[in-house]
């Protein structure tokens, strides 16, 4: 039906978020072995992610413009990135994100309540899980 068009499509589109959002969190708490991509990679892109934007916001003064030194350099040192991740930890970055991608995979399992129990439901509910409990 065009309800469960509907739903399955913002189903889709809260499954997305919450992928992404989680794999912005794992660049700055995965290590590269688990994640298969060396960590810090998006921000060595000159990406600027969810968890580093919401950090800066609430950064002060002074570490501000740490947080944008390290984040200008391409260069940066693993020390550079700890302390860029210190930062996050600090400001409330990775939480703040962390908890976007919660609210966006209830509200993906919120659009599925529309259908009845299935095995084909229990795998878009797990599909929801997963996305934001990986670690790579």
């Amino acid at each position: 039906s065009q309800d469960q068009e509907a739903a399955l499509t913002e189903y889709g589109k809260h499954l997305g978020l919450v992928f992404q959002i989680a794999d912005d969190i794992l660049d700055y708490t995965a290590d590269t072995a688990e994640l298969g991509k060396s960590v810090g990679a998006d921000l060595k892109e000159g990406k600027l992610t969810l968890p580093v934007i919401c950090s800066l916001a609430r950064a002060g003064d002074s570490d501000r413009r740490r947080m944008e030194e390290i984040i200008a350099n391409p260069q940066f040192t693993q020390t550079d990135f700890a302390e860029l991740v210190g930062f996050m930890e600090k400001y409330g970055g990775i939480a703040y994100a962390r908890q976007k991608a919660l609210d966006h995979m209830h509200e993906a399992k919120t659009r599925l309540k529309l259908f009845s129990a299935s095995d084909t439901l229990d795998t878009l509910m797990l599909m929801a899980d997963y996305a934001l409990n990986r670690r790579s």
